[in-house]
């Protein structure tokens, strides 16, 4: 679950010993801002660009995004490091409760945020441009690539600052859980993806 040890853990950025992973440090960095001009949030992996959004709405506008870093050193010595969760901030409110909310399948060991306005835009776009977007995003993502982790943000629409902020999610390929953090009076104040490289 969302709330166990571990991820109390990642969320105040310290160091601990993980049972699987060994000896581990969490990074928090965030990546970018993510633009919502409907309030209707996808999560979906950018190679297969879907128009699902989550069923619950948030107010228009820019929001931070995070990722938690693990660096860890494994049993030959070797350090490494993955992207353990990626958390949209809707408020900087810590929540109290969490919902849990559909899970994502990723085919590319990639995800993303995108608003479905963006998903519409890229709908429309493939259709005439092609890759370009693909091309856009990749490029992107290699400027802040190591080794196993990346990110990356590409503009949908340069008029109403539409982007999409991807990441690479955890071990690679699978479905992951997201999470919808909740204030006391049931409001959500952050959205997070676990990729179960910690609660796996």
């Amino acid at each position: 679950m969302v709330h166990n040890r571990v991820f109390d853990l990642a969320f105040a950025g310290e160091s601990f010993t993980h049972p699987r992973l060994g000896k581990c440090h969490i990074e928090r960095r965030p990546i970018g801002e993510l633009v919502l001009t409907s309030g209707q949030l996808v999560l979906c992996d950018p190679a297969f660009v879907e128009l699902n959004p989550f069923a619950r709405s948030v107010r228009p506008g820019r929001y931070p995004v995070t990722v938690c870093i693990v660096h860890y050193t494994d049993n030959r010595k070797q350090t490494d490091q993955r992207i353990a969760s990626t958390t949209l901030h809707l408020t900087p409110q810590m929540p109290s409760a969490w919902e849990t909310v559909t899970d994502c399948s990723v085919d590319s060991a990639v995800a993303c945020f995108m608003d479905a306005d963006a998903a519409r835009v890229l709908a429309d776009q493939s259709l005439v441009q092609g890759d370009s977007f693909a091309e856009s995003l990749a490029e992107a993502m290699d400027a802040n690539y190591t080794h196993t982790r990346s990110w990356g943000e590409a503009i949908v629409d340069p008029i109403t600052g539409l982007n999409v902020i991807a990441f690479s999610s955890g071990w690679g390929d699978g479905a992951y859980t997201s999470y919808w953090g909740l204030d006391s009076a049931g409001q959500a104040v952050w959205l997070l993806t676990d990729f179960r490289v910690l609660s796996h």
